[in-house]
């Protein structure tokens, strides 16, 4: 098995998993974060499955954003066998919900966007660049849902969909049946990243925000505390008890300061601010000079 195009956080994700841990969120905002994280989750829970079962030769391509003859779909996650192209469209979605003659809602009657006409319109888009690209590969689409609560009513046996319960069964198939890749199966991946886009278009902006209301402080890149303990050469977190280098937990915020404000140069009075001054000015200039470049004389010294 080969990851060729791995999975990644939208700089959306990442952008609010950032303001939430330095303000408060409106309620919208929340709302959506809480959304894009869970989406996000269903697609490493589906990633590790396919890590446990997979084995054989197969590509996998994450998180393509393609874009072609004006024309833009997102492809959660794509397998590439000897003679099949596997694509998915993950839905974590929870709970109890209906197949109705014309899409999908919870019991309680709420409809949700049906995510096979998604699906459709996305393995259309697929059958269209290969057509485009001169290239014969059958193609199977399905809808997975990924989250083991979730329970589906009136579900059509023709239907292409994955439940919960049969995804391991499934991806073991697909593993049987993998033969040798040729450099065929590697050109027709190759051709899906290079038309990959690595700005998402029309994606929602992060809401507004300026530097002197978010929280400074150092936290901690494994559960976002702040609540660290800091020694001369280690940062304890109290909340998650995870241990990392000073130097590991300073380039990291620093990382979320340059994410938020690109135009903010580094220096070591910049970096001291956002960190909160919880480490000595001295300790951060040698950071600053063991990882980046200084440009500048001694007062106005920047690091890029």
């Amino acid at each position: 098995m080969e990851v060729l195009k791995e999975r990644e956080k939208s700089k959306l994700l990442k952008g609010l998993n950032i303001l939430d841990n330095r303000l408060e969120l409106n309620e919208t905002d929340k709302r959506y974060l809480i959304n894009l994280q869970k989406g996000f989750n269903g697609e490493q829970f589906f990633d590790a499955s396919v890590r446990k079962v997979m084995d054989k030769e197969v590509i996998i391509l994450n998180d393509l954003f393609l874009r072609n003859k004006g024309i833009s779909f997102q492809i959660d996650s794509m397998i590439l066998t000897s003679d099949t192209l596997f694509v998915f469209e993950i839905k974590n979605f929870s709970g109890k919900y209906i197949r109705n003659s014309d899409g999908f809602s919870t019991v309680k009657g709420y409809e949700v966007a049906n995510p096979l006409i998604q699906l459709s319109r996305m393995e259309s888009f697929v059958h269209q660049l290969l057509n485009e690209w001169k290239i014969i590969s059958k193609v199977e689409a399905n809808v997975l849902f990924i989250d083991p609560s979730f329970s589906l009513y009136n579900a059509r046996i023709e239907d292409p969909i994955i439940l919960p319960n049969q995804l391991e069964e499934y991806l073991e198939s697909i593993n049987r049946k993998s033969k040798v890749l040729n450099r065929e199966q590697y050109y027709l991946a190759n051709k899906f990243i290079k038309l990959h886009e690595n700005e998402v278009p029309h994606e929602r902006q992060l809401p507004y925000y300026s530097y002197e209301e978010l929280k400074k402080g150092l936290s901690c890149k494994s559960c976002g505390s702040f609540n660290m303990l800091i020694t001369q050469r280690s940062c304890y977190c109290k909340s998650c008890f995870s241990k990392s280098s000073v130097e590991e937990v300073i380039i990291e915020n620093i990382e979320e300061m340059q994410f938020l404000f690109p135009e903010l140069k580094i220096t070591t009075t910049n970096v001291s601010e956002w960190c909160g001054n919880p480490v000595h000015f001295r300790k951060v200039r040698k950071i600053l000079k063991d990882n980046f470049v200084a440009v500048g004389s001694t007062s106005d010294r920047v690091y890029e």
